[in-house]
C-alpha cells in the first residue's frame, strides 16, 4: 500500500514537472490510467490525489500498530486515494495560486472553469473525504482531515476573493472539528 502510494507521487511529479512549458497531456493520460473504477472525479482531481503524501503517512502509521489486516490497508488506501489526497493537494494549490504563477509552477485549481465549479467540486471532495475518514477504524483519520483542511484554510491566501468561496464550502463540509482547528491555526 505505502509503496503504491509513493510510486504514485513519483509518477505524478514526473508527469507534472516534465513539461512545465507544455500542456497537461502526459499528466492527464497518467491520471486517467490511475482512475479507480467507477470514480466520477476529473482527471486533475485524480492527479492531485496521486501527488499527495498523506496516504503514505497514513499507511506507515497504521503499519506501526500491532494488529493490522489487509482489509484495513485497502480501506485506508481507498480513503486517501482518491478522496482525502485530492482534497489535500487541491487545497495546497488553492492557497499557492499566486506563488505558483510567480514561479511558473503548474496549479491544478486552474483546471476548473470557474470559481463556482471549483467551489462545488471542492465541497464534493470534502464531503466524500469526511465520509471516507469516518468509515475507517478509530477517529484519527477524521482528525487528520480536519487538521489538514484547517491548516490550509487558515492562511491569508484562503481569505482572498477567489479562494474565499472554496474555503467556506470546504469548511462547511468538513464541519466543526475543522472550524476549531482553523481557529487554533489562525491564533498561532
Amino acid at each position: 500500500g505505502a509503496r503504491r502510494a509513493a510510486e504514485r507521487i513519483v509518477a505524478f511529479q514526473s508527469c507534472n514537472t516534465g513539461e512545465l512549458e507544455g500542456d497537461y497531456s502526459a499528466l492527464a493520460a497518467w491520471a486517467r490510467a490511475e482512475m479507480p473504477e467507477g470514480c466520477d472525479l476529473r482527471w486533475w482531481e485524480i492527479a492531485a490525489s496521486g501527488g499527495s503524501s498523506l496516504c503514505v503517512y497514513a499507511l506507515i502509521a497504521a503499519g506501526a500498530r500491532s494488529r493490522l489486516d489487509a482489509q484495513e490497508i485497502t480501506q485506508i488506501e481507498h480513503a486517501y486515494f482518491p478522496w482525502i489526497g485530492a482534497l489535500h493537494s487541491l487545497l495546497d494549490n488553492l492557497v499557492d495560486v499566486a506563488e505558483d504563477h510567480a514561479t511558473g509552477q503548474r496549479n491544478l485549481i486552474g483546471c476548473y472553469t470557474s470559481t463556482p465549479e471549483a467551489t462545488t467540486r471542492m465541497r464534493l471532495l470534502a464531503e466524500r473525504s469526511l465520509r471516507a475518514a469516518r468509515e475507517l477504524p478509530g477517529y484519527s483519520h477524521s482528525l487528520i482531515l480536519a487538521a489538514m483542511a484547517s491548516f490550509y484554510l487558515s492562511t491569508p491566501e484562503a481569505s482572498l476573493p477567489a479562494a474565499r468561496p472554496v474555503a467556506r464550502a470546504v469548511l462547511g463540509a468538513v464541519g466543526q472539528p475543522a472550524a476549531l482547528a482553523r481557529l487554533v491555526f489562525r491564533l498561532r
